[in-house]
């Protein structure tokens, strides 16, 4: 009797100590601590109706948060080689106030280097890779309702309404959206 109720007791444990260390490994990152630099010394795009922060992390992948004037539109991606994963490309929308979940794909990364000035003119040259200021360790940047932070090691970015609950962190402990 006593051998399983030990038992017991140790599952009963077991379980409670494998939801404690599942839930830790999909924290969003406390991002309080972080110094929050000016979005604007990182406002380095802008197309046909789109303004936009674009910056470069310590582990040499990119991002770009923008808005669209015309249509309501916010976007917040990285691309590159994303670590934890084998896909290039991360991000999430918010359109007309409502935000979708941040997805990983693969897209073409000459894409991204290219200024898009609207449906009659088409592609209006490449961005200049010196318009990628770098975002240091322990600083985030807020633009469009998003927010991103930065480490040695880890990206976290986030929608700043909470009631929208979506972003997504990219790390070498493993990569996630939500």
């Amino acid at each position: 009797m006593k051998v399983s109720l030990f038992v017991g007791i140790c599952v009963v444990a077991a379980s409670a100590l494998a939801r404690v260390a599942s839930a830790d490994t999909h924290a969003f990152p406390d991002l309080s601590d972080y110094h929050a630099v000016d979005a604007d010394d990182y406002e380095t795009y802008a197309t046909y109706g789109i303004q936009g922060v674009q910056f470069a992390t310590p582990t040499g992948y990119r991002c770009r948060m923008s808005t669209n004037f015309k249509a309501s539109r916010q976007v917040m991606e990285c691309w590159g080689a994303l670590p934890g994963t084998a896909l290039n490309h991360v991000g999430f929308v918010t359109q007309s106030k409502r935000t979708i979940a941040a997805t990983f794909s693969n897209v073409d990364l000459s894409s991204m280097e290219q200024y898009d000035f609207g449906p009659s003119e088409g592609s209006a040259g490449l961005i200049d890779p010196k318009n990628y200021k770098a975002l240091s360790t322990h600083n985030k940047v807020s633009f469009a309702g998003f927010s991103c932070g930065v480490d040695s090691a880890t990206t976290a970015c986030e929608a700043d309404d909470p009631s929208s609950q979506h972003g997504f962190v990219l790390s070498q402990q493993g990569s996630w959206t939500f």
